[in-house]
């Protein structure tokens, strides 16, 4: 199943909950929005990938004075939510639709920012993507993205990959790969997008157990494990992490795990060089 596939029903599910869960995801928004102030970025026509219940998009409605934004997700339900929480605003339009096909829904040359919060690592296709994403910007219009690196969750991967070793089972990925700002921003010169700025945070994240921390990441669907072992050797594994866990990263009252975050700004520059 591709991960665009799994992303959908994780945001299904979980979209009642996903609130509760997201913390995380408003940290991100909130650096993203500060970047955008220091560089004194301006935009008034605004395209945000990956909307989720709207968190984002009311920032850029309070802050960025944009005349239109257009906000798309590929969760119904995360849509309906965003939509109720933000009901009274001509200027969003919201799409629907599947994100890594959205140039079909869409103008080229239109927007002067397409931003998108903790979504790119989900990208089945990040190269065709963004050389859609660059055409769907305007001459000097800019690209604002924030990713996970691949530090985050580095107490549970060492984890799963000691208990495992010593169960004598295969290593199982529990959760998605991240890659590096590096990766990234090669990616995005490769469409022709011109990278201005890449910024990295770590965050330690605290919860009361292991079992939390698990919840959290659930809730706000970056999980995306997708291991084939039987699920009495699964349930063997993650009894024996959550151990583990209570008694290696503890931190005051509860635990912590890092959290490596990743900013990129870049822009289509007004005479683009063509890119093969």
């Amino acid at each position: 199943m591709y991960k665009n596939q799994r992303l959908v029903q994780q945001f299904d599910q979980n979209a009642e909950l996903y609130d509760q869960f997201s913390t995380v995801h408003q940290k991100m928004a909130y650096r993203m929005l500060e970047l955008m102030k220091q560089i004194g970025m301006e935009a008034n026509e605004i395209l945000e990938i990956g909307c989720r219940t709207g968190y984002l998009t009311q920032l850029l409605l309070d802050h960025m004075q944009a005349s239109s934004i257009t906000a798309i997700d590929l969760s119904k339900r995360m849509m309906q939510i965003a939509h109720e929480k933000i009901p009274n605003y001509e200027q969003i339009n919201w799409i629907h639709c599947d994100l890594e096909k959205i140039i079909v829904e869409l103008e080229a040359n239109q927007y002067d920012l397409l931003i998108s919060n903790a979504l790119i690592h989900w990208l089945d296709f990040p190269s065709r993507v963004f050389r859609e994403w660059f055409d769907l910007l305007r001459p000097g219009g800019y690209l604002v993205l924030s990713t996970f690196g691949p530090e985050t969750f580095q107490e549970f991967r060492f984890l799963f990959q000691q208990v495992e070793d010593q169960l004598g089972v295969p290593q199982a990925e529990h959760f998605l790969s991240f890659q590096s700002a590096t990766e990234w921003k090669e990616l995005l010169q490769s469409v022709g997008i011109e990278t201005t700025t890449t910024m990295e945070h770590w965050i330690r994240h605290e919860a009361a157990s292991g079992k939390e921390i698990l919840r959290t990441i659930k809730g706000i669907g970056e999980s995306g494990s997708c291991h084939n072992q039987s699920l009495y050797t699964s349930h063997r594994a993650l009894t024996s992490v959550l151990e583990r866990y209570s008694k290696t990263y503890r931190f005051r009252d509860g635990v912590y795990t890092t959290l490596q975050i990743i900013l990129l700004v870049g822009y289509k520059p007004k005479s683009p060089t063509a890119v093969v």
